[in-house]
């Protein structure tokens, strides 16, 4: 008991404070199904059977019937558990499992007892590309460039309070509002940065970790393949052949029905896998006999739902992050996309104008759209508009020959917000 205490302790000291929710969002969906969902799954599913191998059975075997052999059944359960079973099976002799023809095939397992090992450790693997993500590349930076004031600094004019925070304002209502905001001392603005190598390693960091999230389902999958002896890749699609053979079963009680019945029965690729009935060699002491023991392991019922859920949701992420790759190549290729997109996400933030924003927009580069993309998800739209501001002035003053805006002194403290659209052309 007091190691699966401590083992727990580990789980929530070292892992868990890492799948807390974030007050600032620097990643999307996807990124945090792979890298905390699926860690998460991975991780609780580890701990459920690391309990189970303390506390309950691993199987039971039934004892020889020699009379000469007196062997209690728990050392025989042991023996048999730690030294690994076999089974042997008629098996269809097709690719996907189908067809009329069996064979004969014997498979070891000597595997069961790593099961628990294998999934925290894989677990833990899924974690990786949110470890490099927020200490190595994102390190607060989202969370700095939102912070442009707490709720505390902000002063708004009576008549402008009536622009909602949820956007159901309209337009010309917002435009009225000209709030002040007071920047904290030895702040930086996202206009300070426009078109500079911070922002485009960023972003090519955020890639980075995307096609490592590919790559650690990847690694996931063929190293189960391994693991199964080779039965993991081709699970699904052996078990979906496998119930559509058991729905089209003969049901007559004939005796050629009955044969082909169990044929059909041995070729659940689950059970090849996780065999629930299997026998064990057990050598009887001071004597050349060997006993082939049949034994039971109801556990494998459930190691068979795990992997085959583990089988269907690799499939599922690993055609998502594909997908998402393809799109992300897309929104590189094309400004009008990325356009697109951003007027979808700001439909519920208060833009001033936003004919000027398609504007900003198209003289930003996929490195600093994509910034801006994220911090328009984590501020209001008091904020937003600042920012919106503050972009434009950089972008005309760039234009006019002036070069960027740098509030990275701290110099500017307040903002006098007004319309986008007044600012002199």
């Amino acid at each position: 008991m007091a190691q699966v205490i401590a083992f727990l302790k580990i789980i929530q000291d070292g892992i868990l404070p890492y799948h807390k929710r974030e007050s600032i969002s620097t990643t999307n969906l996807l990124f945090r199904t792979h890298t905390k969902y699926a860690s998460t799954a991975l991780l609780v599913t580890s701990t459920l059977l690391f309990i189970q191998q303390f506390f309950a059975d691993h199987l039971k075997c039934i004892r020889p019937s020699d009379e000469g052999t007196k062997l209690e059944s728990q050392p025989l359960n042991q023996f048999c558990y730690t030294k690994g079973t076999f089974a042997t099976r008629n098996e269809s002799d097709s690719f996907f499992g189908g067809g009329e023809g069996y064979i004969s095939v014997t498979h070891y397992h000597p595997y069961f007892q790593w099961v628990p090992f294998i999934l925290l450790l894989q677990g833990i693997t899924f974690h990786i590309p949110q470890l490099v993500w927020s200490k190595f590349v994102e390190k607060g930076r989202l969370a700095s460039l939102c912070a442009l004031t707490s709720t505390e600094q902000v002063s708004l004019n009576p008549e402008s309070l009536n622009c909602d925070e949820d956007g159901t304002s309209s337009i010309k209502e917002c435009a009225t509002q000209t709030p002040q905001l007071v920047l904290p001392p030895g702040w930086k603005s996202f206009a300070s940065t426009l078109h500079s190598s911070s922002n485009k390693r960023y972003f090519s960091g955020f890639m980075l970790c995307e096609m490592l999230n590919i790559l650690m389902v990847l690694i996931t999958i063929f190293t189960t393949e391994w693991f199964l002896g080779g039965r993991f890749i081709l699970m699904g699609p052996r078990w979906i052949s496998y119930l559509h053979r058991l729905r089209t079963t003969p049901t007559s009680e004939n005796s050629a029905g009955l044969n082909y019945l169990e044929s059909v029965e041995s070729g659940n690729p689950l059970e090849g896998a996780f065999p629930t009935l299997f026998t064990c060699h057990w050598p009887k002491p001071m004597t050349n006999v060997v006993y082939e023991v049949p034994c039971l392991l109801a556990l494998n019922v459930t190691h068979q739902r795990i992997y085959l859920i583990l089988w269907t949701s690799l499939l599922i992420m690993l055609l998502l992050g594909i997908s998402n790759f393809i799109y992300r190549l897309r929104v590189i290729r094309n400004s009008n996309l990325r356009v697109d997109l951003m007027e979808r996400n700001s439909l519920k933030k208060c833009v001033h104008n936003p004919e000027e924003m398609r504007r900003i927009l198209a003289d930003l580069s996929v490195y600093d759209w994509f910034i801006l993309k994220r911090i328009l998800k984590n501020v209001n739209s008091q904020k937003f508009n600042v920012i919106l501001q503050q972009v434009s002035e950089a972008i005309l003053q760039a234009k006019s020959g002036g070069g960027m805006v740098d509030e990275s002194n701290g110099a500017i403290s307040v903002i006098e917000l007004q319309p986008i659209n007044s600012v002199p052309s």
